[in-house]
C-alpha cells in the first residue's frame, strides 16, 4: 500500500540506498502481527518505523530527516540550521495534512475501515475537500513561490520536497478534479518535475504498491 511509508521508499529511491522492507508483500493483519513482535524488543507507537544499526525510529519527519542526514553524504540536508528548522516546520504542517486527510476517510472511527463507515465519513469528507484542503493547498503553494518555484527550502533539492511529492501523488490519485481544479500552478510543476527526476521516475514506473482509494495517504 502507498502510504506513510512510501515517503521513506521514495527517499531511498531519490538517494539510491539499499534497504529492506520487513512488511513487503505482508497483508494488513500479517503487518500487525510483525509490528506487535516489533514492540517486545524496540519502543514505537506505530509504524512505518525504521532501524539502522542500533538506531530505531518512528513518526515520519523524524524517518525522513535521519535518511537525509545519513545518506549520500547528507545530499537532501537543508544546508544551515535556519533552513533545517524550516524543513522541520514544513514537514510537521505536512504530516498535519495527512493526519487530516486519514481521518476525514476514517470517520468516525479512526481505526476501522473507510469501507465500514462510508456514510458517516461523507460528510467529513466533505469538509476535508471544501474547507481543510483549500488551506493547505494555498500555504504550501505561496511557500514554493516564496522560494523560488523551485525547492521548498534552500536552492536544492530536499528532503520536503520528495515528501511533498508524495502527498501530491496521493491528492491527485484520491481527488483528481480537486486536484486539477485547485489554483495550484506552481505546486503542479513542481510534482512534475520532481516525478521526472531518474530515480524517482524508475521508482514510480517499477513499484508494484498501490494507492487503495480510502483516501489521499492512508
Amino acid at each position: 500500500m502507498l502510504g506513510r511509508g512510501e515517503f521513506l521508499r521514495l527517499l531511498f529511491a531519490e538517494l539510491n540506498v539499499p534497504y529492506n522492507e520487513v512488511m513487503q508483500g505482508k497483508s494488513f493483519q500479517d503487518g500487525y502481527g510483525i509490528q506487535q513482535e516489533m514492540k517486545k524488543s524496540h519502543t514505537f507507537f506505530a509504524i512505518p518505523a525504521i532501524e539502522h544499526g542500533d538506531i530505531f525510529l518512528w513518526q515520519t519527519p523524524v524517518m525522513a530527516r535521519y535518511i537525509a542526514l545519513q545518506c549520500d553524504e547528507g545530499r537532501l540536508m537543508p544546508k544551515n540550521e535556519k533552513d533545517d528548522l524550516y524543513a522541520q516546520a514544513l514537514m510537521a504542517t505536512l504530516v498535519d495534512v495527512v493526519g487530516e486527510g486519514h481521518d476525514a476517510w476514517h470517520s468516525p472511527d479512526h481505526n476501522a475501515s473507510y469501507e465500514s463507515q462510508k456514510e458517516s465519513s461523507a460528510l467529513p469528507i466533505k469538509i476535508f475537500i471544501e474547507k481543510r484542503l483549500p488551506k493547505f493547498f494555498d500555504f504550501f503553494e505561496n511557500s514554493l513561490k516564496k522560494n523560488g518555484n523551485q525547492f521548498f527550502v534552500g536552492q536544492s533539492l530536499s528532503y520536503v520536497d520528495v515528501c511533498m511529492f508524495h502527498w501530491l501523488d496521493g491528492i491527485e490519485y484520491q481527488l483528481p478534479e480537486v486536484y486539477q481544479q485547485a489554483n495550484i500552478p506552481t505546486l503542479r510543476e513542481f510534482k512534475k518535475r520532481i516525478a521526472q527526476r531518474p530515480n524517482i521516475a524508475k521508482r514510480l514506473e517499477t513499484r508494484t504498491e498501490k494507492y487503495d482509494g480510502t483516501g489521499p495517504i492512508f
